[in-house]
């Protein structure tokens, strides 16, 4: 008994241990949560589940809190004529895509990989802010040109597989994505590779998204589904619904927060939902 006691004892200890290493790790600073660096390999799957491929793209990122402190914020890309951009604040839109992050991206998506490339080059991406609690910064090598394979998307509801454009908002939706089988658990213990999934209203405007790492919830490569709960999307209307994978090639806390390095695939599915809409709610009906 007295044996039991003590191991018992001793595997609390160690979870107590364990989970205070982990919070330390993760812990994010009080404005920002983490930023992240993401080349970006684009595609589009049709109704019938043919997949195209759109270009590439480049998206950086400072997730903030919303009524966080964060100024100076910048980011100088590779290349011996190094240029450095300002992060615009996606909080000050008033627009589809306001959101709760400074953000970088390009100003299209490229079909020719060279041109893209030479644009936006591997190599060392150096991040600058300034919170509440300081200046940070931070380097993140992007490099080796390997994406992830696109995502396979399938649809079920009720556990019949379930057509893009005739869906039921009213119950559940499971999306699959084929699995990740490039994903991994990250070396360096910053992030494991991760899986997105978001939708988005015909205006731009995102629905839901699955979560995002240091905010709670997110999909690991290791998940092989997720449920749209019903009523996310409404009768009548298009969405876009999209999966992303991201291979973590490097990532560190140099700046007091998670900075991390992403090869990513982002793959599109544009869905409607059955029923009818209010007139003029379904600007993708027109």
């Amino acid at each position: 008994m007295t044996r039991h006691i003590a191991r018992s004892l001793v595997g609390c200890l160690f979870m107590c241990i364990v989970s205070v290493a982990y919070a330390e790790q993760a812990a994010p600073d009080k404005d920002v949560t983490y930023f992240a660096i993401v080349k970006n390999h684009v595609f589009a799957q049709d109704l019938h589940g043919n997949i195209t491929e759109t270009g590439y793209s480049f998206l950086g990122y400072i997730f903030v809190k919303p009524d966080s402190q964060v100024s100076n914020a910048f980011l100088t890309f590779p290349g011996e004529q190094a240029r450095t951009e300002a992060f615009p604040d996606f909080r000050e839109l008033n627009t589809a895509e306001k959101d709760t992050y400074l953000f970088i991206k390009s100003p299209e998506i490229y079909a020719d990989r060279s041109q893209y490339d030479s644009k936006y080059a591997d190599g060392i991406y150096t991040v600058k802010f300034t919170t509440s609690s300081g200046e940070h910064q931070a380097a993140l090598k992007i490099e080796g040109g390997v994406y992830p394979a696109p995502a396979v998307i399938s649809l079920d509801q009720a556990g019949k597989s379930a057509r893009p454009d005739s869906l039921d908002a009213s119950q559940d939706l499971r999306v699959t994505w084929g699995g990740f089988p490039q994903g991994r658990s990250d070396p360096r213990g910053i992030l494991d590779d991760v899986v997105f999934v978001i939708v988005k209203d015909c205006h731009g405007a995102k629905v839901l998204h699955s979560g995002r790492p240091y905010q709670g919830f997110h999909l690991l490569y290791s998940d092989k589904d997720y449920v749209i709960p019903a009523n996310t999307m409404l009768p009548g209307r298009h969405y876009e619904l999209i999966v992303d994978n991201g291979l973590v090639v490097d990532s560190n806390s140099d700046a007091g927060v998670p900075g991390v390095g992403f090869y990513a695939q982002t793959n599109k599915l544009q869905v409607r939902t059955t029923g009818s809409a209010e007139q003029g709610a379904d600007c993708a009906a027109e």
